[in-house]
């Protein structure tokens, strides 16, 4: 059966719990990094919520200078995996970026051939990181 999302376009109506539980269900959270994760999406110029029966159940965020717009999460609670939630999540997103802008998305291999279906390519520029101490 398929469920039916409710989607919230830049809202902040989550909680730092909700958060939370949903990156623990992909385990994206550690010690070290889960205070900051709530706060960077509080800062994220787009947010998209994706919610099941007042449960969080996806995410998209993004920052943007307004020509260039960087994704910076994409999560799906693995309960609503495989329901398209993940593509409804990037188009809602998408619908709030000004024409002309270029989104980036960084990702592993693993998530590359669901970002080729929504029409994204494998750009030829390289990628430089640096964590700062």
């Amino acid at each position: 059966m398929k469920n039916s999302f409710q989607l919230d376009i830049n809202s902040d109506n989550f909680s730092e719990p909700d958060i939370q539980q949903l990156f623990n269900s992909v385990n994206w959270l550690t010690q070290k990094n889960q205070d900051k994760v709530y706060h960077a999406i509080l800062s994220s110029d787009i947010t998209v919520c994706a919610w099941l029966d007042q449960k969080l159940v996806g995410i998209a965020c993004a920052l943007s200078d307004g020509m260039k717009v960087i994704v910076t999460y994409l999560i799906v609670h693995p309960d609503a995996q495989g329901q398209r939630l993940s593509t409804q999540l990037l188009a809602s997103l998408e619908n709030q970026v000004s024409p002309g802008s270029k989104l980036f998305i960084l990702t592993d291999s693993a998530h590359s051939t669901f970002y080729e279906k929504q029409g994204y390519i494998q750009d030829s520029k390289v990628i430089f990181s640096k964590k700062v101490e």
